[in-house]
């Protein structure tokens, strides 16, 4: 009889396991800027920077800044920060996701100025050798900046509000400020498109979905909120020739479908997927309450290939973006359907 207990998975990790034991601290002011689980570093991606970030009360996620080549965005995963951008304050919350297109001068940070943690996924480009910063607020970190080479000194200006983008705790006081929408934030379910998503020619629905990065400006990021109905599949099972993609579980307990084997995924796991290694998979909800991901990765290109091991129509479907050469895996047992769709299947493997 054949061993058929699932592989060890390398790029399956909950932040918990990933978080660094000190706190990061910005190169300029020192402050210190919460704890970091660097999932793109374990995942070892190269073009998509993402962490977990657990900011402590009286923290700032950064000085407010303005990036010009990287988008960058945020999903609050707990708590209640306020947001700052252009010196105006909004009040975040679980779900809430905001964003900054490359280049608009938009300056922005996140401010824990509960008495709670607050738990963000800071999803973006990864660092360039020639990207530049702009500090529009921070005189001395902008004048460090420029001795190191990387200060954004014609970045687009803004008019600014009254608030200095010091937490109540570094300031001494409260700021007084009331909290206004803000242009840059968004509410997941106030964005959550129709239940119509299906592949071409099939009927079997799958996750209804929240393009977070969409409605935010981004092109480069992809990220969506999407929510998986008990006895759904988020997609047919596929991999990715050209992009680096990735799931964190943001609510339920899922089943990560991988090379034909299951794995019991709960809120704080993330699973990343680099591109080329050919690694097929699928999330499936095998529960009977609704599951919740933050799906991310690089914005799909017109080019971009695709492979779909059980789904030879698809390929066809596909045309030039078939990804025909896609590296030989060696499957499991399981064929990638609901529990629901007959016959069931084995059950997750225990991590």
């Amino acid at each position: 009889m054949k061993d058929t207990a699932a592989p060890y998975v390398e790029t399956l990790k909950n932040w918990r396991e990933l978080e660094l034991p000190a706190p990061r601290t910005h190169w300029a002011t020192g402050e210190e800027m919460g704890y970091i689980a660097p999932f793109n570093r374990a995942f070892g991606f190269s073009r998509i920077g993402f962490h977990h970030q657990r900011l402590l009360p009286g923290c700032r996620s950064a000085p407010p800044h303005a990036e010009r080549t990287e988008e960058e965005m945020i999903v609050v995963l707990e708590g209640r920060p306020t947001l700052w951008s252009d010196g105006h304050v909004m009040r975040l919350e679980r779900g809430h996701a905001a964003g900054w297109p490359s280049g608009t001068g938009h300056a922005h940070c996140l401010i824990n100025d509960t008495d709670e943690p607050v738990r963000l996924l800071t999803i973006g480009e990864a660092t360039r050798a020639v990207s530049t910063v702009s500090f529009p607020v921070s005189p001395d970190v902008a004048a460090k900046a420029k001795q190191r080479s990387f200060l954004w000194d014609d970045a687009p200006q803004h008019k600014l509000g009254g608030h200095d983008g010091l937490s109540n705790t570094q300031r001494g006081k409260p700021h007084g400020l009331k909290f206004k929408r803000r242009h840059d934030a968004v509410f997941w379910q106030d964005i959550q498109g129709k239940d119509n998503n299906t592949y071409q020619g099939d009927k079997e629905k799958l996750a209804v979905g929240a393009h977070l990065s969409m409605h935010l400006g981004l092109r480069r990021v992809s990220v969506w909120l999407d929510e998986l109905k008990p006895g759904r599949r988020t997609s047919w099972p596929h991999a990715e020739r050209d992009e680096e993609e990735f799931i964190y579980v943001f609510e339920g307990e899922p089943d990560v479908w991988i090379n034909g084997y299951l794995y019991r995924l709960t809120a704080g796991d993330c699973v990343g997927w680099p591109s080329g290694t050919g690694q097929a998979h699928t999330v499936i909800n095998n529960t009977d309450k609704p599951v919740r991901l933050i799906v991310g990765g690089e914005a799909s290109r017109r080019n971009s290939g695709v492979w779909y091991p059980l789904h030879p129509k698809r390929m066809k479907q596909l045309k030039e973006r078939a990804w025909l050469d896609a590296p030989k895996q060696k499957m499991g047992p399981h064929k990638g359907v609901p529990d629901a769709t007959k016959p069931a299947r084995k059950k997750a493997a225990k991590r």
